[in-house]
């Protein structure tokens, strides 16, 4: 693997089927498939990938804080066969998306080349502080794409929890007060 200013390009053998079978990565014209870290430590884990150095993980880790809670993240939605597009190759894609979008997801039996995806995706640490306004703001506008909004909470030690989230509109009047 080398370095690209968008993350890591692999020219390896199993580089187009690692985008037509699994959608990992976003296709490069020539070069192979461009990879983010937190791709490639999955691709490492679960598709045996060599690291691009030994000493990789720890430069990685050391350069994004949030490199392993990410990988969590792609794993925990990937693992079961979803397909999962990061943000930045969402443009790319042509998909219409929020700008506040972790990455999109798309069933096991259904691939970005064909159809648009079924959820929309952000994570968070469970340290993290919750803006209720801004999850608000970013599930309403998911919904009115006709996706599941979907949320990844992320603990210390790296369990993964999925949420499902949605607006509500409650209307009638409070009695009993």
């Amino acid at each position: 693997m080398e370095k690209h200013a968008e993350g890591w390009i692999y020219s390896g053998q199993a580089s187009d089927r690692l985008w037509a079978k699994s959608a990992i990565g976003r296709p490069l014209s020539n070069s192979g498939l461009l990879l983010s870290s937190a791709e490639v430590i999955f691709c490492h884990e679960h598709r045996h990938l060599e690291l691009p150095y030994s000493e990789w993980i720890v430069d990685a880790v050391s350069d994004d804080l949030n490199l392993l809670d990410e990988a969590v993240v792609i794993e925990a939605l990937r693992v079961p066969g979803n397909k999962v597009v990061l943000n930045a190759n969402l443009k790319h894609l042509g998909a219409d998306y929020s700008t506040t979008t972790w990455a999109a997801r798309w069933s096991s039996d259904k691939h970005p080349r064909d159809e648009g995806p079924i959820a929309e995706v952000r994570w968070f640490h469970a340290s993290s502080e919750l803006d209720v306004e801004d999850l608000y703001n970013w599930t309403d506008e998911v919904s009115l794409r006709n996706r599941i909004a979907e949320v990844m909470i992320v603990d210390d030690e790296s369990s993964v929890v999925s949420y499902r989230v949605s607006t509500i509109t409650p209307s009638g009047e409070i009695t009993g007060l």
